[in-house]
């Protein structure tokens, strides 16, 4: 159980950053930052291998996700660490600080959007913010109208997200590709020109 899909606070970060005007490098360093909290769920590999070898599992994922990164603590490392990731030449007027506010808004509408729709198959399954852990063990924010991850509150935007990516790619040759897989971002961009028509 846990919030939005990655890849959805992935193509909603980069979509903030490209309407903003950002460099491929930026977008990207933003992108990633909006789905750098998930990176504390990483503990159910730990959790899955433990079991499938027959060990006792450490229950990693429950002790960490939405505990670790989804939180004050959280924004404030991946900030740092989107600042001072993103290369030199690649900041350019951005610089440090424009890029760490960035990443903090990023980390913060990630939160946003799983407060919002985290609730679980199951009834009660709810999924709280714990906003000051793990400094301070406080009571997490939770919100009993979660919507179901699975349901249409969530699943409505992805599919819009995915359809305004296309849009900017055919329209403007700008995607999430651009700086991962070159190569692969030309293929995509000249098959949705090519599909509907639209000149370079």
């Amino acid at each position: 159980m846990h919030g939005l899909s990655p890849v959805t606070h992935f193509l909603l970060s980069w979509s903030l950053a490209d309407g903003a005007g950002l460099r491929p490098k930026q977008r990207l360093a933003v992108a990633l930052a909006g789905v750098a909290p998930d990176l504390d769920g990483l503990g159910i590999v730990v959790d899955i291998t433990s079991q499938a070898l027959h060990l006792r599992s450490p229950g990693w994922y429950g002790l960490a996700h939405h505990v670790l990164l989804h939180g004050l603590i959280g924004a404030v490392l991946i900030a740092g660490c989107t600042a001072f990731a993103t290369p030199r030449d690649e900041r350019g007027s951005v610089g440090y600080w424009r890029l760490a506010i960035w990443a903090v808004l990023m980390v913060h509408l990630h939160l946003l959007c799983d407060f919002l729709g985290s609730a679980g198959p199951g009834r009660g399954q709810l999924w709280p913010i714990t906003y000051f852990s793990p400094v301070l063990d406080t009571p997490g924010w939770v919100w009993s109208g979660q919507w179901l991850l699975n349901g249409w509150q969530n699943l409505s935007p992805s599919c819009g997200l995915l359809g305004w990516v296309c849009v900017r790619a055919a329209r403007d040759a700008r995607s999430p590709l651009e700086v991962i897989a070159p190569r692969m971002h030309l293929i995509f961009v000249n098959a949705l020109r090519s599909r509907f028509k639209v000149s370079s």
